[in-house]
């Protein structure tokens, strides 16, 4: 009788052992994921503030193009003015102004087109990171269910093994 008490006593101290690792492993997992998912969030925080950061740009160039046409606007109408007084020295003047503005305008043209793809990618990145984040989020769960099922499975072993 004294063996058959040993035995259970090791039973309990070998179920308890397991017990313990296993919530030692589970915690384990689990706080790797906490930090991919916090990695995650971080990184799709950065790349938001870039994506606004473009926007803003892209909006102060939209804005400097905007003011450089209404400057051009302004000075072909006081060369129109001109014109009248002195029509040959005004004509020089007008074509030297819109080539001026044409390569303003070309260039702003490609600056906004160059921000627009930065915001397009940097869009694209932000779904990615989001759909990651949503991945890492949804195994983080499936594995908080498997540890929960692990803890049923473990108390249901050591009231079986109490019941003997």
């Amino acid at each position: 009788e004294r063996s058959r008490e040993e035995r259970e006593r090791e039973r309990d101290h070998e179920a308890e052992q397991m017990r313990l690792r296993l919530e030692k492993e589970a915690g384990e997992s689990l706080l790797r994921e906490e930090h991919s998912a916090r990695a995650l969030e971080d990184a799709t925080r950065r790349v938001k503030e870039a994506k606004e950061e473009a926007e803003k740009e892209r909006e102060t160039q939209q804005n400097l193009f905007k003011e450089e046409q209404q400057r051009h606007e302004t000075q072909v109408m006081r060369l129109k003015e001109k014109l009248e007084e002195e029509e040959q020295e005004s004509k020089q003047a007008l074509q030297k102004a819109k080539a001026r503005a044409e390569e303003a305008e070309t260039s702003m043209e490609t600056r906004i087109a160059l921000m627009q793809r930065e915001k397009e990618f940097a869009d694209k990145r932000v779904l990615d990171l989001e759909r990651t984040k949503g991945e890492v989020e949804d195994s983080l769960h499936r594995e908080k269910k498997a540890l929960q099922s692990a803890r049923d499975e473990l108390e249901e072993s050591r009231r079986g093994l109490e019941a003997e």
